[in-house]
């Protein structure tokens, strides 16, 4: 049996690109999984371990809802991963990423404080930093540069005030730009990925912006981690490769290693309102306190990504597998 064996875990997003991960991982380790998503999604990507999960369809802006899932499931650990993918991230107003960020974490903290869970981990995100000098460190004041990221920040703050106040056992999670297999939405490696197999051109930007790329198992084994060391309650942690990559250079990884032939096409669209130029996280107090590290290169987790997607064809394009 697992580390998790008979431990009642709760898992928002679990649907999600990083939520599914998560949740196949918990499984394995022998979790009683409960799993929060939405009405009427589409859960092919836990379609597997779909009889081992508890399903419940809720919105966790609905707090009615949520207390009454929570008070079934009593968690002793609860991983909030629920949040908008790529594109959704900018699409819709300012009232959009308040309500289904902000709002709905607050349903579920204040769910969770009468329960008394042993550890929450909140996903939070590395663009919460912003234009600030890198490495991204935790102690740094963010400066976010979209709704989303704002959101995130305000949660981040939230939550650790509860710590502070109601010994909340909270530990944020910042990952840098994950990828990796079944990862759906506008991000750099999914869309040009799925360009490359679907034999679409791609463009893209001038590409001199740079990213510190993490692929989804280090995200996961950071994840579990952080919800066993007592001493990241209440804690940022950053989590990345802690290499800065040139947008441009991954591009040409990612078409060497599918064999792609397609045209992409350099600056044909702009920076995006707010781009971050720079982007490279410490990884330095996830090692000391958590005694984690990546363990993934970038060219093992592409080559990985870019043989899921390749096998995963005709799913793709049939649309059983929705990565769009």
């Amino acid at each position: 049996m697992g580390p998790f064996a008979s431990t009642s875990v709760l898992i928002t997003g679990a649907n999600g690109f990083i939520g599914s991960h998560a949740a196949r991982r918990l499984v394995r380790l022998g979790a009683n999984l409960h799993a929060i998503v939405r009405h009427g999604s589409n859960l092919w990507r836990v379609e597997d371990i779909r009889r081992k999960l508890n399903v419940c369809e809720a919105d966790i802006t609905d707090g009615s809802a949520i207390r009454e899932i929570l008070s079934r499931a009593s968690p002793e650990v609860v991983f909030h991963l629920a949040g908008p993918a790529g594109a959704a991230r900018l699409s819709g107003g300012l009232d959009t990423a308040a309500q289904n960020i902000i709002c709905g974490s607050i349903n579920l903290f204040e769910a969770l404080l009468d329960l008394k869970p042993k550890a929450i981990a909140i996903l939070g995100s590395s663009e919460e930093y912003g234009n600030n000098e890198i490495p991204f460190v935790e102690t740094q004041r963010e400066q976010p540069v979209s709704a989303y990221s704002a959101a995130k920040t305000a949660i981040v703050h939230f939550a650790q005030m509860l710590h502070r106040a109601r010994g909340f056992p909270v530990v944020i999670v910042r990952p840098s730009i994950v990828y990796g297999p079944m990862q759906g939405g506008e991000m750099l490696i999914p869309s040009l990925i799925r360009s490359s197999i679907l034999g679409n051109g791609f463009n893209t930007t001038p590409g001199e912006q740079t990213r510190d790329f993490i692929y989804i198992d280090d995200v996961i084994d950071g994840l579990i981690r952080a919800v066993a060391a007592q001493e990241a309650i209440g804690e940022i942690m950053n989590l990345g490769s802690g290499v800065e990559r040139r947008i441009k250079d991954v591009i040409e990884l990612v078409i060497k290693l599918s064999g792609s032939s397609i045209d992409v096409n350099i600056g044909a669209r702009p920076y995006r309102d707010g781009e971050i130029m720079r982007h490279q996280c410490s990884i330095e107090k996830a090692k000391r306190l958590l005694g984690w590290q990546p363990r993934v290169t970038l060219e093992e987790g592409l080559k990985e990504t870019v043989a899921w997607y390749q096998k995963h064809r005709e799913e793709i394009i049939g649309g059983k597998f929705d990565v769009r």
